[in-house]
């Protein structure tokens, strides 16, 4: 089973607010120096972005049918940040958009999750897919620049899932010359594409889950 949940930060919040809800469900004092660096943020949004993720993820870990003794987690980063849990079999992602937040929560398998919110120019959209996307993709927004949010959220998801450098990930992606299903199958994961509202979401994983539990919060 998965679980895929997108919410809104509330107007108004504090960082230093979210990060107390954080450490009232994630007790284990080994956790205080990850959420501390979050916290610490400059970027304000950024920094409760990143904390109401965690929050968000909190809040479904008592929905999966595995119980789970939240308290007693301990967060930890790979190699290129992706996050994890050093004394669990939990596999979770987040991501967050200019006042959106995705979580992503799996009992076994993992997942990368994208939530993109960002609209940016056509011009700037072109200039970016001319740099990092193969043929296909810039040939979909060619003729449909709308289209740069959901391919672009699709390749964050994919790089998260590998827990790999995303400048790399998009290099090694473009050089292939693929379409996005031979790069699906070439790869063996499954894309599962989202919406919240219009903002698109992309979950990776390595199955073809059946069991995908999508839910909104605003």
């Amino acid at each position: 089973m998965i679980l895929l949940s997108c919410a809104k930060l509330p107007d108004g919040i504090r960082k230093k607010d979210i990060a107390e809800l954080v450490r009232a469900k994630l007790l284990n004092k080994a956790n205080d120096e990850y959420i501390g660096a979050l916290e610490q943020k400059n970027n304000e949004l950024s920094a409760c972005e990143s904390l109401f993720a965690l929050n968000l993820l909190c809040d479904m870990i008592p929905q999966l049918p595995q119980k789970t003794d939240t308290s007693a987690l301990i967060l930890a980063r790979g190699e290129y940040g992706k996050p994890y849990f050093l004394n669990s079999t939990l596999k979770f992602n987040l991501s967050h958009s200019r006042g959106y937040v995705a979580c992503a929560l799996s009992d076994a398998d993992e997942v990368g999750v994208d939530i993109e919110s960002a609209l940016l120019p056509d011009d700037r959209a072109k200039k970016i897919s001319e740099r990092f996307f193969h043929d296909a993709d810039k040939k979909a927004i060619e003729d449909e620049p709308s289209e740069f949010a959901r391919l672009w959220s699709e390749k964050e998801a994919k790089s998260k899932f590998f827990g790999t450098n995303l400048a790399e990930f998009l290099e090694n992606e473009k050089k292939t010359g693929s379409n996005g299903k031979n790069m699906q199958e070439t790869q063996n994961v499954y894309l599962h594409r989202f919406s919240f509202g219009n903002i698109p979401v992309t979950l990776c994983t390595k199955r073809d889950f059946s069991t995908i539990i999508f839910t909104c919060s605003t």
